[in-house]
Parts: structure tokens; sequence; C-alpha cells
């Protein structure tokens, strides 16, 4: 009965509350609800009218649920787990239901869960959408039939997803580094100019790290609302793939970088929300990494954009310390 819903980025969507997400089908009909009600029944231990009805069983028929005298109940659906689905029929045009995240302890119970929303969107040959409590307008999950697929939505999850990644590298051995370099913008010379990571940092398009096992992941940025920010892609293709980079793109090994264990690892997020800044120790060295971009302006001076499109990569941080940042880093704690 597994789902491709994870039970640990499905917690990291919903957050540590106890919340009662909500779920909709829009454009049904009774002869979906009927569906939807007798698919309820093949899966849950009860299927019981609370709190109107005193736990008598729900109707047989659908139409039973809107009463001409427009009393309104509520659908408990208690399925194994126990995981109970509350549907609302506040109208044969919309199936509407929530559910208790405290409910949701483990990946069975998710599955359990999941298992209900794929059976009523299948009835209805429709997509469920699930969207955080008291906020319709913020998705968090949306379940479609036409590809049986689950999509979890949300920078929150991404971005602590991202955090969960990074933190799980410590514990590996880094055997090598290699970037796609992006030389800065410098009108006073007719060749590419490039940061020199001795003297300052490595400006990458993509920063690749190799595995003593011979696994491998990229460093790049990601775009926000707001503004750019890191991520870490697992399994990234090896740096020396057949690809051709000239004019402002350069491809290297980055020896300047340490080899070794990686003994920490920690992040930044910014204040509203993306994820800026990450270090890593490794062998004793730190590597600070940060999503900006580096500008040579005429006058000769350079200054640095922070939560920008590139991944700027410090052997040493008081090197970032050093340049002129717009806007402001923001303090680490």
């Amino acid at each position: 009965m597994a789902t491709d819903l994870d039970f640990r980025q499905f917690r990291l969507a919903v957050g540590d509350e106890r919340t009662l997400p909500n779920g909709r089908v829009e454009g049904t009909t009774i002869a979906d609800w009927q569906r939807v009600l007798e698919a309820s029944r093949s899966l849950a231990i009860s299927v019981n009218l609370t709190p109107v009805g005193s736990g008598r069983p729900a109707p047989a028929a659908a139409t039973d649920l809107f009463p001409s005298d427009g009393e309104l109940v509520t659908v408990s659906v208690l399925l194994p787990g126990p995981v109970q689905v509350n549907l609302f029929p506040y109208a044969v045009s919309s199936i509407d239901f929530d559910f208790d995240t405290a409910e949701i302890v483990d990946q069975d119970s998710l599955d359990r869960l999941a298992e209900f929303v794929r059976a009523v969107a299948s009835a209805c040959e429709l997509p469920v959408v699930l969207t955080h409590e008291g906020a319709d307008e913020l998705p968090l999950a949306r379940y479609d039939p036409a590809d049986d697929s689950f999509r979890l939505f949300g920078t929150r999850l991404f971005v602590d997803t991202q955090v969960v990644s990074i933190e799980s590298l410590v514990g590996r051995r880094v055997a090598s580094w290699a970037a796609v370099e992006m030389a800065l913008d410098d009108p006073s010379h007719a060749e590419p100019t490039f940061a020199d990571p001795a003297e300052l940092c490595v400006q990458a398009l993509a920063l690749d790290v190799r595995f003593e096992d011979g696994a491998s992941c990229r460093f790049v940025t990601y775009q926000s609302d707001e503004a750019w920010g890191l991520e870490l892609r697992a399994d990234a293709a090896a740096p020396d793939e057949p690809v051709s980079w000239a004019g402002i793109y350069r491809q290297r090994e980055i020896n300047e970088f340490p080899h070794g264990l990686v003994e920490g690892a920690e992040v930044l997020v910014a204040s509203w929300g993306d994820l800026i800044e990450a270090r890593l120790a490794i062998d004793g060295r730190e590597v600070l990494l940060i999503a900006g971009e580096l500008d040579l302006l005429p006058s000769g001076v350079l200054v640095a954009t922070w939560g920008d499109e590139s991944v700027l990569g410090f052997t040493d941080p008081n090197n970032a310390e050093r340049l002129p940042w717009r806007p402001s880093r923001e303090v680490w704690r």
C-alpha cells in the first residue's frame, strides 16, 4: 500500500503544530458522492454520522446526506491506524473533508490517508487538493488520478528538505571538487576574468562534490519569489560530462577546496525563508557557500549581491566578510 508521499517530507510540509488540513474535490455530482461513500466503506473500519447522528451508521444512499430540512451532518470515516477523516456534505457540487495531523504518525498512517485520497479522486475522476487549515489559498498537496501522482507544495517544504540534505553530508568523505565557473562582469577586459579562489572565492554556475565512495552531489541555486537560494542536488552528473563551456564559463577541478571527512554542516535561512548560506567543516577547514553574485564595477571595486543566482564558494570566510554586500548579509546565530 506504499505511496509516493514521503512521511518525512509530509511532516516538513505540515509543520510541527497540530492542525486540521482540508481536502476538496470540486465539480462533483450526487453520483460522485455515492461512489465516495462506497469507497469509504471499502477502506474504513466504520463510516458513521457524527455528532448529530450519535454514531449512527451513514446512510446507504448519498441523497440522504442532503436532507430537505437542510440539517448539516458530518460523516466520520475511521480508517485503520487509526486515522479519522471527516467528510462534510456542505453541497453536492464539492466533496470537502479534513483530517488531524496528530494521527499521521508514521509512513503507514500517511499511506492510509493517501489511499483514502486516491479512492476519492478515482471515484470522482477529479483531482483532490489538500490545503492548510483555514487557508484554502495555500495548497499543501494535490493528487491527480489522471497520472496517479501526489505532489507536495511550498517553498517552506523545499527549503526544509534542502536543510536536511545539506546536514546529511556530515560523516561523508570528500575526494574532490569541480565547478562550472562564471566570469566576473568586467567591461575593462576583452577576455573573461574569473575570481581567484585562493585570494577570494569561486563564482560557480554549479559546484560539484565527489565523495570517496564514488557518489557525487551538486550545489546550484534555485529562484523563489523573493531571491535566489542554495540547492543541493544528489547524485549530480560528473563534472567532466560532455558539455562545452566557453565564453564567460569554464569548467575545472577546484583543488583549493578541502578534502576529507565532513565534520559539520549548518545553514543560514534568510528572514524571508530562502536558504542563502551553508557552512561545511571538512578535515579541520571551513567552506562557506553563498547564493550570490560578484560584480566588478568600472571603478575597479568588487561588490557582491546576497541572494543572487551564482554559488560563491569561500575557503576563507574572512574573504566574505571583507566584501561589500547588497543587501547586507544576515547574521549567523
